[in-house]
């Protein structure tokens, strides 16, 4: 119980972040019956239980590493191929919105790999995630970057070849 409440307590710090609560939630699950078979106590030998979520939260860290990195070689190869013009050239125009950090990986390997990318991010409000990526896009040599607000996504998406969105929680 006192574990779940911390989980919890931490993934409330930013609930609109499914990630966190989804990670809190794998590591818990796989902490809590680890716990419960070596006979710890969570009121006895806290030091032992909380030596068992580290490690479970470790773990899970690990397998998601692994899970983005697969995920992140597999967009690049597709997106790549769609990529690939008549002419000889790669180019390609995104359309995403807020910030994440594997849509940024992503396009940061599509960029390496010599493909001219066009993005189109929204702003995504109230927190204004998206103004975020746009810097950062184009720090990292996009093509040209176009930032609009929420509601101008409808007027936009037909200009773009593909709409690429974060979903780490999905990856597994």
């Amino acid at each position: 119980s006192y574990v779940r409440n911390a989980a919890w307590h931490l993934a409330s710090t930013r609930e609109n972040m499914a990630p966190i609560a989804n990670g809190l939630a794998l590591a818990l699950a796989d902490a809590v019956p680890k716990i419960l078979k070596n006979g710890v106590s969570l009121l006895h030998d806290i030091e032992s239980a909380k030596t068992v979520v580290l490690e479970s939260i470790e773990e899970q860290e690990r397998a998601l590493r692994t899970r983005n990195d697969a995920l992140i070689e597999q967009s690049c190869r597709v997106i790549e191929s769609l990529a690939k013009r008549h002419d000889g050239t790669s180019k390609i125009s995104i359309m995403t919105l807020s910030l994440s950090s594997t849509v940024t990986r992503v396009i940061q390997g599509l960029i390496d790999g010599g493909i001219a990318v066009d993005i189109t991010v929204c702003e995504s409000r109230p927190l204004c995630e998206g103004v975020v990526a746009a810097k950062q896009f184009h720090a990292m040599g996009a093509e040209t970057v176009t930032l609009i607000t929420d509601a101008q996504l409808a007027s936009y998406i037909e200009k773009s070849d593909i709409a690429l969105c974060g979903a780490d929680s999905l990856t597994a």
